[in-house]
């Protein structure tokens, strides 16, 4: 819920005439601090003094980039944050076009009281990024490569920041899949099978992980690239792939790496299907260190296996090459990925706000 621009006024008068600051910022961080213009920048504070009565007050904080207002968080009655996280390139509001421009930006973060036993009171704190054009920044995919030299069965990914800018720190860089699976028709219609259908007269094993598939699949037909009894979401952790492991980004940088190359054999083909067409979403994540919980890079591909295409072996033909960028994913991947966490209990590592950092504004 957000205030009123009215309520915002009246909250805004009511720091000036302040006495003596009660709250007292601990931490401001902005990450990454060198962003480039598809960078995703995120803004956390933490480590604010809770209100010894929220029953009869409220905290909220205002975020200023070079003085301009871009956002507010809390200022409800009887709610009380003592942090916030925000991405600051999906704000929409009259000021938010200066958070892309080019140059250096001094961000401000205004902690406040208002009301009751509490008092009033407020603080803030500063910090700054630079931003940057994309070009300078490079392709972090750009070492994705064909599985095999000169064929299309499959491909190696590969995610390695070329430049320090753009990208915060990160000790262990994952990388994630999800995929949707759809059947075409001679007529060039297409039609999306439930897993179970097309393992129906598969074996025990085989028609136990189509109904997990289906539990993760989302309204629109994504499902997280994992099989069943895998730990973990990630395609780099994999020890039966060779050349799966972790990146690294910092002074001693190294390449998140993992290889795919899609399976469908004619037996799982109903009569009436011509082909299958898997559409992937490839997403780079920061999964310890300093920027543990951001996303830091998207690639998509795709793989069409016509049925008779190869009888020996059941690969099909990558039809639309791995191409990445340094968006985050779309939401039919995080919604993929929030089911098979959330179906599976694993702890996927979040952003969290900062207790210290940030220095006095000015």
């Amino acid at each position: 819920m957000r205030a009123s621009s009215g309520s915002l006024i009246l909250f805004a008068l009511a720091a000036l005439a302040l006495g003596p600051s009660r709250a007292l910022a601990q931490g401001v961080s902005v990450s990454p601090n060198c962003a480039a213009s598809g960078t995703h920048v995120i803004l956390s504070s933490g480590g604010w003094p809770f209100p010894g009565n929220c029953d009869a007050c409220e905290t909220g904080f205002d975020v200023e980039i070079d003085n301009q207002f871009v956002y507010r968080f809390g200022g409800i009655f009887r709610e009380c944050p003592t942090s916030f996280i925000v991405d600051l390139d999906t704000l929409s509001c009259l000021n938010c076009g200066i958070i892309g421009l080019p140059g250096q930006h001094t961000v401000r973060v205004t902690g406040q009281y208002l009301g009751g036993s509490c008092g009033d009171g407020a603080s803030s704190i500063c910090t700054s990024y630079t931003r940057v054009f994309a070009s300078s920044v490079g392709d972090p995919w750009s070492l994705t490569e064909p599985l095999i030299a000169q064929d299309t069965v499959g491909a190696v990914f590969r995610f390695l920041p070329q430049m320090p800018c753009g990208f915060p720190a990160c000790d262990s860089v994952q990388l994630m899949q999800a995929f949707r699976l759809t059947a075409v028709y001679p007529s060039g219609r297409p039609h999306f099978f439930t897993f179970a259908e097309l393992f129906a007269t598969g074996s025990p094993e085989d028609r136990e992980w189509a109904d997990s598939l289906d539990a993760w699949s989302t309204p629109a037909h994504f499902v997280l690239d994992c099989r069943l009894g895998d730990q973990t979401p990630y395609m780099t952790v994999r020890p039966e792939y060779v050349v799966a492991k972790p990146g690294r980004i910092g002074s001693m940088p190294d390449t998140a790496r993992f290889a795919d190359a899609p399976i469908m054999p004619d037996t799982v083909y109903p009569d009436s299907v011509a082909a299958f067409v898997f559409d992937f979403e490839v997403s780079a994540f920061c999964a310890h260190g300093p920027g543990q919980g951001q996303y830091l890079g998207r690639s998509v591909w795709q793989v069409t296996r016509p049925r008779h295409l190869h009888p020996d072996d059941g690969f099909g033909k990558v039809t639309i090459q791995p191409s990445g960028t340094v968006e985050r994913p779309p939401s039919q991947f995080i919604d993929a990925l929030d089911r098979w966490v959330s179906r599976n209990d694993f702890v996927l590592r979040k952003i969290v706000p900062p207790a210290k950092g940030g220095s006095p504004c000015e």
